[in-house]
């Protein structure tokens, strides 16, 4: 599992499915989203043998939020407000869900009662996104970031300062 197969998994949930594009100038948002590369790696590819599509909006918005590319103007957005609120506020539970999953295949393949083979660094990936979620940032975003007012520039302020 790679961490930017995450927000796809979670797309196909019951909650994100059902989030549909209300609006025009939400539509342009979620277009202007989408451009980015890290969001467009994000997005499954159609699969014609399973026949289910996944709803883009619900990645759109997580990879937004997750990659700071949502802007003001966008969240003051209504609907993006609300369906993002609702993104963040789920997400936990299913990550919980996932892992408990995860973790239950595993020790089954172990127990060889299961062919498919999971292991330690598909749990680490959920375990970090979980992480990375909460602190508002990405893989590798950088720890001061989470402290309010420090952008980029500050974050390698203070790194030089401390000598790291």
């Amino acid at each position: 599992m790679i961490d930017k197969h995450i927000p796809g998994i979670l797309a196909h949930s019951h909650e994100f499915a059902g989030m549909k594009v209300r609006s025009k100038e939400e539509l342009e948002v979620l277009k202007r989203i989408k451009t980015f590369d890290k969001v467009k790696d994000a997005i499954p590819k159609p699969n014609e043998k399973k026949g289910t599509a996944v709803q883009v909006k619900p990645i759109c918005l997580l990879m937004g939020y997750m990659y700071d590319i949502l802007e003001q103007q966008d969240t003051d957005i209504e609907t993006i407000s609300s369906d993002l609120e609702t993104i963040l506020r789920s997400i936990p539970s299913y990550i919980d869900i996932m892992l408990s999953q995860t973790m239950a295949l595993s020790q089954a393949y172990k127990m060889g009662r299961s062919p498919k083979k999971i292991t330690a660094k598909n749990i680490m990936t959920l375990i970090q996104f979980s992480q990375n979620l909460m602190q508002g940032g990405w893989i590798n975003k950088d720890a001061f970031a989470q402290l309010p007012g420090f952008d980029e520039a500050q974050c390698k302020k203070a790194k030089t300062l401390l000598g790291g």
